[in-house]
């Protein structure tokens, strides 16, 4: 699936730099990072798989989804992340934003 290889690769884009977060953002702001992308490859995986709730599935991933560009967003207005990766993230973000509704409105 091509949607789930696109935010797996963003999340191990992404999980090399929350290394570099400050001390005391590593128990909230990483570790909220980290459970809202799993549970966003989560939802993507159970929606591809359980075809009965495939809808609900799938408004969950996007719900995940935009918890991880606040999430995104909010480091880099924190100046925890650079403005470039900043926007190399946001970027995939949006372009797996674009793959999710559309596998949406196929379903």
């Amino acid at each position: 699936m091509l949607i789930y290889k696109k935010t797996e690769l963003t999340l191990n884009r992404i999980y090399p730099t929350l290394k570099n977060y400050p001390k005391a953002e590593k128990y909230v702001l990483c570790a909220e990072i980290k459970k809202e992308f799993l549970a966003l490859l989560k939802y993507i995986m159970m929606a591809n798989k359980v075809k009965s709730k495939r809808k609900t599935y799938q408004q969950e991933a996007d719900g995940h989804l935009q918890v991880c560009k606040i999430l995104m967003k909010l480091s880099y207005d924190r100046k925890y992340i650079s403005a470039g990766f900043y926007k190399e993230i946001s970027n995939n973000l949006v372009e797996i934003g674009k793959m999710l509704s559309g596998w949406i409105k196929k379903s």
